[in-house]
């Protein structure tokens, strides 16, 4: 497997990726935290199908790395959400941060959301992103699995999987953007249909 081995890098290559796309993003970081300083996590799902609703077909068409495309542009939004506003005064103290894991090559990738609160202590919140293509089956098992995995690894009791289908076979988008909230090996899952 392969793996970015400087954490500098770890940061600087996928910011480096998204740059050109969170640009463009109307994310306003506000909306997203709660007047105690708490990252408001639950909202994100319904915002982002909304956002993916409407601007997806034309961000895909321009992102130079096609394979990873739907990947980045959640990464991006998220980022612009978590790290993305001005707004001193709505931001926890300390630095909020998004740590990212590749598995290179099985169309997945993790995401851990550090959350500092304004009281002290540390919020964090796990998703896990994978991608269906031309070929694959159903990805929801597996990712249910490797989501498990990962919180497991985390000591976390709820997370979030983000399933894009970019086969060309598949509804249009409008149609098969969707939200369901499971339950998996004792864990809350909220899962994204994009």
């Amino acid at each position: 497997m392969l793996e970015i081995a400087n954490p500098i890098y770890r940061e600087i290559i996928p910011r480096a990726l998204t740059a050109s796309t969170e640009a463009f993003l109307p994310v306003r970081h506000d909306a997203y935290v709660a007047a105690d300083g708490r990252l408001l996590w639950d909202d994100l799902p319904d915002a982002f199908t909304a956002f993916w609703k409407s601007n997806a077909e034309w961000m895909l068409r321009r992102q130079p790395y096609s394979e990873a495309a739907a990947q980045l542009v959640f990464m991006a939004w998220l980022h612009r959400v978590v790290n993305g506003g001005a707004e001193i005064e709505t931001r926890p103290a300390g630095v909020a941060a998004i740590d990212r894991e590749y598995a290179v090559g099985s169309g997945r990738v993790d995401l851990l959301v550090r959350w500092p609160l304004p009281q002290g202590g540390v919020e964090r919140f796990a998703a896990e992103l994978k991608v269906r293509r031309e070929g694959d089956g159903d990805q929801l098992d597996d990712g249910l699995a490797q989501l498990g995995e990962y919180l497991d690894r985390l000591g976390l009791d709820a997370g979030t999987l983000v399933l894009f289908d970019q086969r060309r076979t598949a509804p249009p988008i409008r149609e098969r953007c969707s939200r369901q909230e499971q339950q998996h090996g004792g864990r809350r899952i909220t899962v994204l249909w994009l």
